[in-house]
């Protein structure tokens, strides 16, 4: 898989585990319909519609702190990456956090796929088009509006300056034990239901291995991203989309 460094998304009756979900509500979930086997991957991109509103517009450049230039440049290098991801959610309305898993997979520049453990399902980004489904059938589906979240979170996973910039302030904070920065991200716009991001990425490398979403509620949500490869060669099967329909 390549150069490995140590770096979620959902079950279908976890919605709260999406990218999406992170930043919008679910009330435009009754206007995708799909196969109950693709449901949770639906769902990321029926609550991706809500999104555009809080981020706001480009501003003018900040000044970014050293070391984010610094691991910045060196993520700039990267054309692919592959990760395991585990996503645990903290809630004063769960009794227990909640934990799901899976694979992410990026190539340079939109290319995605999220494939996830518990029902084998994926959500597949690219050129514009989103699909869900199985490894048997998928389908594509169209979201008005609903290309402005991808872009923003794998910003952050990238490292995107100009991306990030647009979006977020940045400060960096006191870094945490190993070989690693931590930096802020807060949003520029309009005060959403998430009141910051904070990012630990490797110093050599330019990886991010940990993301931390605290939300307005005060509810958590960590992203951790383990076994990173870094310009993988990747299989045509990994961006494969069987049987792709648009019913």
């Amino acid at each position: 898989m390549g150069r490995k460094h140590a770096v979620s998304f959902c079950d279908s009756n976890r919605w709260w585990a999406t990218p999406a979900a992170w930043f919008v509500d679910n009330s435009n979930i009754h206007h995708l319909k799909c196969h109950r086997s693709m449901k949770r991957p639906a769902l990321i991109f029926a609550l991706v519609l809500h999104v555009s509103g809080i981020f706001g517009q480009p501003g003018n450049a900040q000044t970014l702190p050293p070391h984010f230039s610094e691991v910045a440049s060196q993520a700039s290098q990267h054309k692919a990456l592959q990760a395991r991801f585990t996503q645990i959610k903290e809630s004063l309305l769960f009794i227990e956090p909640q934990r799901v898993t899976g694979e992410f997979a990026w190539r340079f520049p939109s290319d995605v796929r999220w494939t996830y453990n518990d029902s084998g399902s994926f959500l597949r980004v690219g050129g514009g088009s989103y699909w869900i489904g199985t490894d048997g059938a998928s389908r594509r589906i169209d979201l008005p509006g609903g290309g402005d979240m991808i872009p923003i979170m794998l910003s952050l996973v990238t490292l995107d300056v100009e991306a990030v910039q647009s979006a977020f302030r940045i400060t960096e904070l006191e870094p945490p034990a190993g070989n690693l920065w931590r930096f802020r991200f807060d949003p520029k716009g309009p005060k959403g239901p998430f009141a910051h991001v904070e990012v630990d990425i490797l110093r050599d490398g330019g990886v991010a291995t940990q993301l931390v979403l605290t939300e307005s509620s005060g509810d958590i949500i960590r992203i951790s991203f383990e076994q990173v490869a870094i310009n993988p060669v990747f299989s045509e099967r990994t961006w494969h989309v069987p049987e792709a329909t648009n019913e």
